[in-house]
């Protein structure tokens, strides 16, 4: 039985779609230590009854850059945004948050762009588009592991104000379309005009979470892998763990604190 009281979080995890989960259980419960993680599949998420009593449901980023998400996650997409309208929250990082848009524009400079405008969960009425300029790496090339590198992002000062390197994997910026709302968290610091990088905003009575870099990613975590690239990654990241921390946190409380706040968690699923 589902303890109401305890966080509960569903990761999309399945391998077939190339789904890249690596360090977000174990950031998710180092912030709420006693959160229940389910890792789902494109099966599970097609059960009505996964989405009953939880905080929230992530998809993540992808190992590569050909998404399988309009395919294998597509078939969940009403389940999903209407798990989201009665007041659940959905966290999209990276590729994830592509899905999320309307329309998405990936415009890397060292391979062809891709263009989808069909088949997308379509929660921001607006254009993912990236990787955002002077950003990104080909994760193909031998100098990046898995593509990763980082990039500087700047919280809102009416959090906190705080600027920092994050994990990146040519991760989107936000373009919304005229009447989409949203609350920007961070923008890209090296990027001409500092364009969102993590946003959020109100879907029915849920709740958005959109982040372009992905910064559950650890140098604690990481410091198992054995490559030399990915060190590269951990020591710039190092010496802003504490940033990274009250950053990840925070998008963590928010999550939980929607659900708790809209009771949510209290209400059968009609």
């Amino acid at each position: 039985m589902t303890n109401l009281s305890l966080p509960r979080f569903a990761i999309y995890s399945d391998w077939d779609s190339r789904a890249s989960v690596g360090g977000l259980e174990q950031e998710i419960k180092r912030s709420l230590p006693k959160a229940q993680i389910e890792y789902v599949s494109r099966i599970d998420i097609l059960n009505p009854a996964l989405y009953e009593n939880l905080n929230a449901f992530l998809l993540p980023g992808i190992v590569g850059e050909e998404s399988l998400y309009h395919d294998h996650v597509g078939p969940a997409n009403d389940l999903i945004r209407a798990y989201i309208q009665r007041g659940g929250v959905f966290i999209g990082q990276c590729a994830g948050a592509n899905y999320a848009a309307r329309n998405v524009r990936f415009q890397p400079h060292w391979a062809p762009h891709k263009t989808r405008d069909e088949g997308l969960l379509a929660l921001f009425n607006g254009i993912a588009f990236g990787p955002p300029e002077g950003l990104g790496v080909d994760g193909n090339d031998p100098r990046y592991f898995r593509g990763l590198t980082t990039a500087r992002i700047v919280t809102d000062a009416m959090e906190f104000a705080m600027e920092f390197p994050v994990a990146y994997s040519s991760g989107p910026t936000f373009v919304p379309n005229e009447g989409q709302d949203f609350r920007t968290h961070a923008r890209y610091v090296d990027v001409p005009g500092q364009p969102p990088a993590v946003i959020s905003f109100d879907y029915g009575r849920g709740l958005v979470i959109l982040t372009g870099p992905v910064p559950q990613y650890s140098p604690r975590h990481a410091i198992s892998i054995k490559d030399a690239a990915a060190q590269m990654v951990v020591e710039t990241l190092q010496a802003f763990e504490p940033e990274r921390i009250r950053f990840f946190d925070s998008l963590m409380y928010m999550a939980v604190g929607h659900t708790r706040s809209t009771g949510f968690l209290n209400r059968p699923v009609l």
